[in-house]
């Protein structure tokens, strides 16, 4: 693929930032090197000594035959190196900064001499990564700190590293924005992103977008890395970027921090299209009662705290069991909260008084009420008589239309010439939010450590209400809940200087209901609907939703929830023999989510101007009035009502990896691993979902339907060879995963850092990674949710089925389930999954070079690749209609208008009357429907696995580490912009 500069998008990233390459998906940090005499021999049975400064928690190792040595999973810090052996001066390397992922090269020369005698020795972490292959971008600490974060979200700073491009939107980058957090696309990378937090996974629900779950305060945070080609066997459940956060643990010095973000409205400037309305304001926007609209609130402040230190108790108060944990016991909270209030003004139509009583004798003589009560034949058409006066008699109105129209607030500007547009609102949008979290870590013994750490947040938004308070209640707008709670377990045991056994466990669960703001506080039957109809609703208390062609809509459905649960379990073992470090490990996940909307329960009534425009059915309506007219008279042209289920779903993951860092020589390190991933297909708990649609079946109605097909068939298709084939398999306890699993992701990674010499290494590799579903929009449960539709009238209004007062006369559909086998869903489309489905993959590959130059400057060139296939896409070519029937015109020419009437012509429906409640049961059908390969059915979307896409860049990184502990980093990279190819059926 030609790499042009016209298809090239040059982005430059210039911070105050620390950069690094990256290594596996464990938020610790290593340490290894060799240590040599003078002449360079190897120096075995030495004892390496690795210090954190902060908590005097020291780490013990010797040094093999080879003088090699390794100390792994080191918490992010500042450090200290002592190395012993006897016959030679002990020698003591001070300030070694590990960060999260680092893999730091520290090779020691000891000096000839008595052991009480001490070299020692102050530099900084060496700049060349010479272990590892890996690429990406560490954030550490001080850099959160120092650098501005829009709204403290530590994760905008993701954005700068380079190989990211961000996708979100940029006014959503508070802490509870979790989708606009999380919109990175790593090297043009398939799918999702993954997060953790210490390890765990740290994911909300939220479809393929990959949401984070938990956004841990600035003050909150050690340091994070970003992922971006990663060549460990570790890393897991992403072909994108992993962004993996630690937090701050306690020290032995008890140490915080308090701080508050304010801004408001003292300082800001009124909305403009506010202040230009000249604005009357409603009595509750008008304090000072001066006849003009307050100024809506614009209120922020962002206020938080964070303590740590060792866990001690005081003899004076607890005797002589006082404890003093420095150098074993400490602790860490940190708590925030964000209250955010700002409006979003806006324009809306809400009707006048004249017109809710039915008089709209104001839009003449451009506008003109034609009465339903009149519609009579002629010819083809239907005519209608208008309203004398354009004035509706006050004893055709409707009731429910009165009591519904009550909710409306009066108009509070002229509007256009109209009427439209004759309300404003500042709209005010709040958020309250509040954050905490805790971690202890406990040394066990020199053997074992263990830390603990629990997270929560919750945040409450209220939006959309444009109309403020009106009757008493809220009658829009909806209250946004985002509920996160998270927590992790982790124990390192040394069983000695060669061998540790990680182990993990952790969950996440986000909880995410949606109410509306005026849920509980009326009865959809108070609207004056008549008994017989009010039964028909659910229980649920809210204000249905009417939709009144132009005017702005009240009400909604009920809203709903889901929330989302993780659980995990992650076992590492390592194993340092010779030159080799070796690492197994197995990663478990279960994915759970429950989820329930009531939807529209107890109705949603559509209005348009299909009974009340003239004075022929098919004349041009008016911009607005008519639809109003229609509800006043209680007419309704469409709408529905839902019976829905809720559903309970899981996926388990099972992933397990080897992975070997060897070195090879002084000079050549080689990263390998191997992975295998095995997704389960999603299940449901009760089997409320579709298993597959199968092609082959014979319809239950076959019979018939080919009997009355016989009797008026159509040329095209011969009576003998017209089918009545296929129907809706659903799953049972035999059968309850949605499609086969994908059982053949081995998944191979290698990776090499080459030393050129004292200032260049040579970096590099390839890596294979596997896209998953989780989180993906596999749920098909039609057939146990169902709506049952409002039909006013089959004739255009000559005469009507139902009204406002009686929208169900038949009663309301029940959803079968799966009781009516292969009956379910005849007449309608249905989205299903083929049993054979794989995940996507990916291969990125990279190979650079780093040059360190003299001052502590270093410089980075590397190409990235990718190349992703396997895409999962969606498709509906199965029941299309055949090819030879369509126009190959690419314009609207004749041919195109003669192939269009040809398929729109109606025929003899051979379904009449045997797919009750569908469009399909009715005399006629189009021409179009019968040369379908499953005529009885509408369309059927499935997906399939032939997309792909491809991605390159070259990538370059400027580094300068200053002595004080800053780091300058600039960064360019050219990307060709990705490509995305479907491959054509």
């Amino acid at each position: 693929m030609m790499f042009t500069l016209k298809r090239m998008l040059l982005m430059l990233a210039l911070v105050v930032l620390t950069g690094a390459a990256l290594k596996a998906q464990d938020f610790r940090g290593a340490i290894s090197g060799r240590v040599t005499e003078a002449s360079g021999a190897a120096v075995n049975n030495a004892v390496v000594t690795v210090t954190n400064t902060a908590t005097n928690a020291a780490t013990n190792t010797t040094t093999n035959d080879s003088g090699e040595y390794s100390v792994l999973y080191l918490t992010p810090g500042q450090y200290k190196v002592s190395v012993e052996a006897k016959g030679f001066k002990k020698s003591l390397r001070q300030n070694v900064e590990v960060r999260i992922g680092d893999k730091l090269a520290l090779d020691v020369q000891l000096e000839v001499g008595a052991v009480q005698e001490t070299v020692n020795i102050t530099s900084d972490a060496p700049l060349l990564e010479t272990n590892s292959a890996s690429a990406g971008q560490v954030i550490d600490q001080r850099r959160i700190a120092d650098l501005p974060l829009s709204d403290g979200n530590p994760f905008v700073l993701s954005r700068l590293a380079p190989g990211i491009a961000y996708t979100g939107d940029l006014k959503f980058s508070r802490p509870f924005d979790n989708a606009g957090t999380a919109g990175i696309v790593a090297d043009g990378a398939p799918g999702r992103n993954e997060f953790t937090l210490d390890g765990v996974p740290n994911m909300a629900s939220g479809g393929g977008i990959g949401r984070v779950a938990f956004v841990p305060p600035a003050d909150a945070v050690q340091e994070f890395k970003v992922e971006t080609a990663n060549y460990d066997g570790q890393q897991a459940h992403t072909a994108g970027a992993t962004v993996n956060v630690t937090l701050k643990s306690g020290t032995n010095q008890l140490h915080g921090s308090v701080y508050e973000f304010v801004r408001n409205d003292v300082l800001s400037a009124n909305d403009y299209f506010i202040n230009r309305t000249n604005l009357t304001a409603n009595p509750s926007r008008d304090a000072n009662k001066d006849g003009k609209a307050d100024r809506d609130s614009l209120r922020y402040n962002r206020y938080g705290l964070t303590v740590g230190g060792p866990i001690w108790t005081p003899k004076k108060v607890f005797g002589p069991a006082a404890y003093d944990g420095r150098n074993r016991s400490f602790f860490f909270f940190a708590l925030e909260k964000l209250k955010d209030v700002f409006p979003e003004p806006g324009l809306f139509t809400v009707p006048t008084e004249a017109e809710r009583n039915g008089n709209f004798s104001a839009l003449l003589p451009s506008i003109v009420i034609y009465d339903p009560a009149t519609a009579r034949a002629e010819g083809a058409r239907v005519r209608r008589d208008p309203f004398p006066g354009n004035i509706i008699p006050a004893n055709r109105l409707s009731e429910i239309a009165k009591n519904y129209l009550k909710y409306y607030p009066l108009p509070n500007q002229p509007g256009d010439s109209q009427g439209r547009n004759n309300y404003i609102s500042g709209q005010p949008r709040t958020d309250t939010f509040h954050s905490e979290s805790y971690r202890f870590d406990q040394v066990l013994s020199d053997r074992q450590r263990l830390f603990a750490r629990y997270t929560h947040n919750s945040r409450r938004e209220a939006r959309s209400n444009w109309t403020e308070v009106v009757n008493g209640i809220r009658p829009t707008g909806n209250y946004l809940f985002r509920i996160n709670n998270g927590g992790a377990v982790d124990h390192l045991y040394n069983f000695g200087p060669t061998v540790v056994l990680n182990t993990r466990v952790g969950f996440t669960r986000f909880n995410e209901p949606n109410i509306r703001q005026h849920q509980g506080a009326i009865d959809p039957a108070s609207l004056g609907f008549p008994a017989a109809t009010a039964a028909l609703f659910g229980p649920e208390k809210y204000l249905p939703q009417f939709d009144i062609g132009n005017f702005s809509t009240l009400g909604s459905d009920y809203g709903g929830g889901s929330t989302f649960n993780i659980y995990s379990v992650q076992p590492t073992l390592t194993k340092i023999a010779g030159r080799h470090s070796f690492k197994a490990g197995y990663d478990f996940r279960s994915y759970r989510e429950n989820a329930y909307g009531a939807g529209h329960s107890a109705g949603n009534y559509q209005f348009s101007n299909a009974y009340t425009r003239g004075p022929l059915d098919n004349s041009a309506g008016g911009a607005i009035g008519q639809e109003l007219a229609s509800f006043l008279l209680g007419r309704t042209t469409g709408g529905s009502i839902a019976r829905n289920t809720s559903r309970s779903n899981q996926t388990l993951f099972n992933g397990m990896f080897f992975h070997d860092d060897w070195k090879v020589s002084n000079k050549l390190t080689l990263n390998l691993g191997l992975r295998y991933e095995y997704e389960g297909a999603a299940t449901e708990r009760y089997n409320r979902n579709i298993f597959t649609f199968d092609t082959t079946v014979a319809s239950p109605i076959e019979a018939a339907a080919k009997a009355a097909y016989a009797a008026s068939p159509i040329p095209e298709v011969p009576a003998a060879s017209f089918q009545v084939k296929g129907g809706v398999i659903f799953a049972d306890d035999k059968h309850r995963s949605f499609w086969d699993a994908d059982k053949n992701n081995v998944q191979p990674r290698a990776g090499f850092a080459y030393k050129w010499n004292d200032k260049t290494v040579l970096r590099g590799g390839w890596g294979l990674y596997t896209v998953p579903f989780v989180s993906s929009p596999v749920i098909n449960q039609a057939g146990f949710s169902l709506s049952t539709p409002i039909v006013g009238s089959n004739d255009n209004g000559l005469t009507f089925v139902s009204s406002l007062a009686t929208p169900f006369p038949s009663g309301v559909l029940v959803p079968a389930g799966a009781s009516l086998g292969l009956s379910v869903l005849l007449g309608q489309g249905v989205t299903f999954l083929p049993r054979e489905l794989n995940n996507t993959q990916a291969q990125r590959w990279s190979f650079g070079l780093q040059r360190e130059l003299p001052a502590n400057w270093l410089v980075e060139l590397q190409y990235v690749g990718n190349h992703g296939y396997d895409g999962v896409v969606s498709t509906n070519i199965l029941n299309t209609i055949p090819r030879k029937y369509l126009s190959t015109s690419a314009i609207r020419d004749q041919s195109q208008i003669d192939a269009n009437s040809f398929l729109n012509t109606t025929v003899t429906n051979p379904f009449r009357n045997l797919i009750p409640g569908t469009g399909l049961n009715n005399a006629t059908t189009s021409r179009s429907q019968l040369l379908r390969a499953f005529p009885e059915f509408g369309t059927l979307t499935s997906t399939r696995n032939d997309a792909t896409s491809d991605y390159h860049s070259a990538q370059a990184r400027l580094e300068k580490r200053f002595s004080h502990g800053y780091t300058f980093l600039a960064s360019l990279y050219l990307v060709e912009v990705p490509r995305s190819r479907v491959v054509p059926q």
